[in-house]
Formats: structure tokens, sequence, C-alpha cells
């Protein structure tokens, strides 16, 4: 089977113009220049992350050693599958709070440090991360759009990945607005937690130029694989959807859809068990 092409298409322009070439890689001084000293402090942001048009104070502090997700991996990959039969109990925070440390969480510093998750200085001292990423860049980010989660106020909130804190964004249950207007499926309306994967396509493309749309969606299928294969271990029910409405989802996590777009949703919460 061949993909029907159609002469300059903007997909087919992407294709050819985002291919590495062997007289790049031959040229070592070409090669190179995206790897200079300047590129080097795009992936060290900040321990706490500065959410814009978010209220400063408003931080939920996620303890991510309350619950254990120890399933054998052989038995996670083997077993695991979307769902989104969603219960309409709320999804216990602990649970959440494990996923998105082992999505998109940065490390202890330290292996003690993993026994105190209160102190936030113990995580993201460095670039140790729970998933890989193009350059150690960490384009991935995620944003929870909280609908059903026991002891969280429901609103849009950003996983600051180093703190492993809830930061707030909007105030709002935005349930209803996502089976009418964001996604259109009236079954993530019913999740306990929406996670929106995110790619700062701008860092990517600060050192590798136009290939960075490729490496963007990589990284984002990491960070999805360790939510589906953490949620399974957890016994919660996942679905994945890039069917959204990109501009709505975009204006309301306040991206622009170009430098900072978002790339991925995941619907998450208890399995409906009747």
């Amino acid at each position: 089977m061949k993909l029907i092409h159609n002469p300059g298409s903007s997909a087919d322009i992407y294709h050819t113009e985002s291919c590495n070439t062997k007289s790049a890689k031959l040229n070592r001084a070409s090669y190179e220049m995206n790897y200079e000293r300047s590129a080097a402090p795009l992936g060290s942001e900040k321990a706490e992350e500065v959410i814009e048009g978010a209220p400063r104070d408003v931080r939920i502090k996620l303890d991510v050693t309350a619950v254990s997700a120890d399933m054998p991996v052989e038995t996670a990959i083997t077993n695991r599958r979307s769902q989104k039969d969603f219960s309409r109990d709320a999804l216990p925070m602990p649970h959440l709070a494990k996923v998105l440390y082992l999505a998109n969480g940065a490390r202890p510093s330290s292996p003690d440090a993993s026994s105190n998750a209160g102190a936030s200085s113990s995580y993201g001292s460095g670039s140790n991360f729970n998933f890989p990423s193009a350059g150690g860049l960490a384009s991935t980010q995620i944003d929870v759009f909280v609908l059903n989660v026991a002891g969280v106020e429901p609103g849009i909130y950003r996983f600051d990945r180093r703190t492993h804190d809830l930061v707030l964004k909007k105030k709002g249950n935005f349930s209803t607005w996502l089976k009418e207007f964001g996604i259109l499926q009236i079954e993530f309306g019913d999740a306990g937690a929406v996670l929106i994967l995110s790619c700062d396509m701008a860092r990517l493309a600060e050192k590798y130029s136009i290939r960075a749309y490729r490496l963007g969606f990589m990284d984002a299928g990491h960070v999805s694989e360790n939510i589906y294969l953490a949620a399974h271990a957890l016994d919660l029910c996942v679905c994945a959807t890039a069917g959204f409405i990109d501009s709505e989802i975009n204006s309301a996590l306040g991206f622009d859809g170009l430098d900072q777009c978002a790339l991925l949703a995941l619907g998450i919460g208890l399995a409906n068990e009747a």
C-alpha cells in the first residue's frame, strides 16, 4: 500500500525538508552547530516552573509515594489496553499523582531523597526524568483537566514535573466543554481527569530546526506509553485520542499552537465495573 502524494503539499514538503542528509552529517561543523553551548540550558528550567496567568499561590503538593505501581513490566505491557468506560466514582489523588510522576516527573537527585517526597529541593536539580526525550530537552509537558479527582477542585492545572505540584491555571468544571467543544467525545467528559500532552516546539527547534516536529511527536509518545503502563499497573482506565479540536484545546491552555501546542489527550479514571 502506498500513500497518495499531492505534489507541493505541505506534508510532503515538510517530510522532505526535515530529513537528515549524509552531506550534513559528514560536515562536522554543520552537524555540530546545533550542539553549541547556547543550546545546553534549554532543558534546565527553574525548579518551580512559571505558569503565565496562573494564581501563584495555588499549588497542590502531590505525594508521589502514597501508592505503588509495582506490576512486572512484562505484565503491564502485554495486558495494557485502551478503555474509556469510566466510572462516576472520583479518581483518587494518589493514583493521579503516581501516574503523573512516572509519566513525566523528575527523579530524586539522590537515592535517599525518594523517601521524602515533600522536600521539593530533592527533585529536579539535574536533568533526570522518568522519560526519554530528544537531546534531553524534556519537551513534553502535561496539563490536566481535573474533572472528578478526590480532594482536588475542578479546573485546569499544569503538572510541575520538578516539584511534583499541580499548578492551577483556570478554575471551573470543564466536563461539558470537553464533550461539546474540546474533544467532542462524550466519554472523555466522564473521566476523572483528561491529560493533555503538549510540546515545546520552540525549545526543540532551537537545537534541531525543522526536524523538531518529528522529535516532538516521539517525545510525546514516550510519555503517553508511560501513562498507559502506570495506569494499568494501578488498575485504572485510560484512553488516548488525537481527535480533539486543536484551536479549542490550545486556546484553553494558553498555547499559540506553534511554539507550544497540544499533541495528545488521554482520559484517565477508575474503570466502570458495571
